[in-house]
């Protein structure tokens, strides 16, 4: 199984949607301090596993626990009274031996 692309709505530093494409082979995350990298695998964890990491406490905590944490700060701050404001991750996983693809989505 191969991770073919990985797209983040809202999800805490990555506001709107971000769309990240992988190819097959090594692909690097690379960035500045408070680029976003731990967020990025945070988002794959959360995916998984429904958990997201709590830096503060050095602990991962389950969905229920985080809740509206797992939003965009940018998008509550944007968003209208009364709008509702949504995260969701989504992973594609592809086997290119069988030609198959797997879409996972986590969404709060």
């Amino acid at each position: 199984m191969l991770i073919k692309s990985l797209k983040l709505f809202n999800f805490q530093c990555y506001y709107g949607e971000n769309d990240f494409e992988f190819s097959e082979g090594l692909n690097l995350i690379i960035g500045d301090n408070g680029a976003g990298k731990s967020k990025f695998y945070d988002a794959l964890y959360w995916v998984l596993y429904d958990e997201t990491f709590d830096s503060s406490i050095r602990l991962f905590r389950p969905t229920r626990d985080v809740k509206g944490w797992l939003v965009s700060d940018k998008a509550k701050f944007l968003c209208v009274p009364d709008e509702e404001v949504k995260t969701f991750v989504q992973v594609i996983f592809s086997n290119p031996d069988r030609n198959e693809e797997y879409i996972l989505k986590r969404a709060y």
